[in-house]
């Protein structure tokens, strides 16, 4: 056992520590790590699975963001966005299962190693289900879309968050679609008729008459 190992403070130590005392405190426990004969650096590997994970994490925090001020809605690039966000979730999640299931493995407590591995599950394949299956599942729709035509037409923005447009189908079941920024500004609030063509699973509008 070596003599020099650096202690961790006391919580009232490290209350009472200066940034110089605790910026020298944390340049020797890195020495003493580094000095570690069981000490293993990060692996280049592992470093850039959580950049990459880093990096597709914020593009789809922008994405989103870009939805709520009505960007990629609609039309050709609300199609395309529609895949790239799905290719962009498949990868995030492919990276993320083998260090996530290491974590649930190691949890000692089984109740919560099994409550938490439902839990990751479940997050997965409601991730896996609204951004990969249903984009995939409206391939065959791309030249067939579905159409449907809509009464008591109204745009909406503030009670949403995002850009709508709702009405009530031919049976008088309410519908809500995501439209862009431009098409709400244009949309004339006195029309109160609508045909909107739409990919059934992703609910992507194509165009609206």
């Amino acid at each position: 056992m070596r003599n020099d190992l650096v202690e961790p403070p006391t919580p009232e130590e490290l209350k009472n520590m200066s940034q110089e005392e605790f910026n020298e405190l944390v340049r020797k426990r890195v020495e003493q790590d580094e000095n570690d004969p069981f000490y293993e650096p990060p692996s280049r590997a592992k470093l850039i699975g959580c950049l990459s994970v880093g990096v597709l994490a914020a593009a789809a925090l922008v994405w989103l963001l870009l939805r709520m001020f009505g960007m990629f809605t609609m039309g050709i690039p609300g199609v395309v966005s529609s895949y790239l966000v799905g290719l962009l979730f498949a990868v995030v999640i492919a990276l993320l299962v083998r260090p996530v299931s290491k974590d649930i493995r190691e949890i000692k407590h089984p109740a919560k190693r099994v409550l938490s591995g439902c839990l990751a599950i479940g997050i997965a394949v409601a991730l896996v289900w609204v951004f990969v299956v249903n984009p995939l599942l409206d391939i065959p729709h791309l030249t067939a879309p579905s159409v449907i035509e809509l009464t008591n037409v109204r745009v909406d923005w503030e009670d949403s968050g995002y850009y709508q447009l709702e009405g009530d189908d031919a049976e008088g079941r309410p519908c809500v679609f995501t439209i862009d920024r431009s098409f709400y500004d244009a949309w004339n609030r006195d029309d109160r008729d609508a045909t909107v063509t739409y990919l059934p699973h992703s609910r992507t509008v194509l165009s609206v008459e």
